[in-house]
């Protein structure tokens, strides 16, 4: 029993949801009634309140059993926790539910002869009462579709992969960064379609584990955040002031809001710019410029490295950390990844325009051929010099390979890096390159075998791009 609300939620992702709509008919070759059990797992993941219909028994229908066996167990309690309220999350959650009790390579032989029998006995008028199945507080529809033995069990083991389930895909969407967008009608198309996207990622659980431990890393070993405010400030805070600076205002003034006397005393003040505000004084910060990435994913890099995995994975994990600081800084992103002469991709993340799919592309990018220096450092040169900010912007160089490089590129190179104002710092894996060297204002060494010569290499990177 499910409030309007709620149902009118469900309908609009019924109706607005392409990826909903197949998933109810692949579900429904293998349980007519799937279109029933997503809606009443839906509701009862999503509503605020959920109650049973006192006026039916499990035994007359078969998701009405389910939901019986369901709601008093810990796993729906401590799924409703994630669920409740969030329709995205919510109809993740019943669709993963509803596969692992639909989809007939996950249900038991019992459960899938005593479903289809129960279909089969109700004749043609039975299965459509069954798809026409009434609402609560009218009269049930008796569809002896009775669980057996192993139902119950089996909803169990569907709770437990669905909590598992969600669980993963939250922390998949906090690492990669996947939120509603607009590339599809519903919220719920985006955000499942990309996380697919990333588990479709070769290595995936690695690359995210490596993209989150250097991502802390990264941001561990920056300074602490501070306002930056041009024209205003930011070292220490002096006072209070008067302005229209949201960001700034006190608690003081915020509260107002939850208050309907106060509400429209604080949206005169806003208007006015009469709201009491922090006041800093100091250091202005200068805008920072953007970040290059260029990450060497030639042959070479599929060498195996540490814990198992390979470089090519390690080096991904720091151009996604350093897209992921670039876009907590406000910062823009280019990440190049290269091979040989004519193997280069680009990815461009313009500041205050994080795209989930930029970073999965990067991370599938692979050309697996011969290494060469001169492209990327060309192409990273010319995009820092187009838009680079001097002394805020920097290039981060990933390698293992050994290239040639002309003294006479070397010098054009200094010459315009200095003119630029960028600062550079190069990542050797297993080896050492004095060409790329003599260019970089940091270098580190890493031994590929050796977990912590990469968390040290990246914690050093961090500590370059604030300095």
């Amino acid at each position: 029993m499910a409030d309007p609300d709620s149902r009118a939620v469900y309908e609009a992702l019924r109706s607005g949801s392409a990826m909903w709509a197949a998933e109810e008919d692949e579900l429904g070759r293998w349980a007519p009634q799937a279109a029933l059990l997503l809606e009443d797992l839906f509701l009862a993941l999503y509503a605020p309140a959920v109650e049973l219909n006192p006026e039916t028994l499990p035994a007359f229908a078969w998701n009405f059993a389910i939901l019986a066996a369901m709601l008093p167990t810990a796993e729906y309690r401590r799924l409703r926790e994630r669920t409740a309220g969030d329709p995205v999350t919510a109809a993740m959650a019943a669709l993963h539910l509803a596969q692992a009790l639909c989809s007939p390579d996950r249900r038991s032989p019992a459960v899938r002869r005593s479903l289809l029998a129960a279909w089969s006995r109700t004749g043609p008028a039975g299965q459509l009462a069954w798809l026409r199945l009434a609402r609560p507080g009218r009269a049930p529809v008796a569809l002896a579709a009775e669980m057996d033995s192993e139902g119950g069990y089996g909803v169990l083991r569907a709770m437990e992969r669905a909590v598992e389930a969600v669980e993963a895909g939250g922390r998949l969407r906090a690492a990669w960064g996947i939120r509603p967008g607009v590339r599809t009608v519903h919220a719920v198309d985006d955000i499942w379609n990309l996380l697919r996207s990333v588990q479709q990622v070769p290595g995936f659980e690695e690359l995210t584990d490596a993209f989150l431990r250097f991502g802390s890393l990264l941001r561990a070993a920056s300074r602490p955040p501070r306002r930056r405010r041009p024209g205003q400030g930011s070292s220490r805070l002096a006072g209070f002031t008067l302005g229209g600076d949201l960001d700034r205002a006190l608690p003081e003034e915020a509260v107002k809001l939850s208050d309907p006397d106060l509400e429209d005393l604080f949206r005169e003040a806003y208007e006015h710019r009469r709201i009491l505000q922090e006041r800093f004084e100091g250091q202005t910060r200068l805008p920072a410029g953007p970040v290059v990435c260029c990450m060497d994913v030639s042959r070479s890099m599929n060498a195996r490295a540490a814990l198992g995995r390979t470089r090519f994975l390690w080096a991904k994990g720091i151009g996604l950390a350093l897209l992921d600081v670039a876009r907590r800084d406000g910062r823009r992103f280019l990440g190049l990844c290269f091979s040989g002469e004519q193997e280069l991709a680009e990815f461009d993340v313009p500041a205050g325009a994080y795209q989930p799919e930029i970073a999965l592309a990067m991370a599938r990018c692979d050309f697996d051929g011969g290494t060469h220096f001169q492209t990327p450092l060309a192409r990273a040169l010319d995009y820092l010099q187009s838009n680079g900010v001097k002394h805020q912007s920097h290039l981060v160089f990933v390698t293992d390979g050994d290239a040639p490089l002309p003294q006479e590129f070397l010098d054009r190179f200094r010459t315009a890096k200095a003119e630029a104002g960028f600062r550079m710092a190069a990542v050797f894996i297993d080896g050492y390159h004095p060409g790329l060297a003599a260019v970089s204002d940091h270098t580190f060494v890493v031994r590929a075998d050796r977990l912590d010569a990469w968390e040290r290499a990246v914690a050093g990177v961090g500590r370059a791009l604030n300095r």
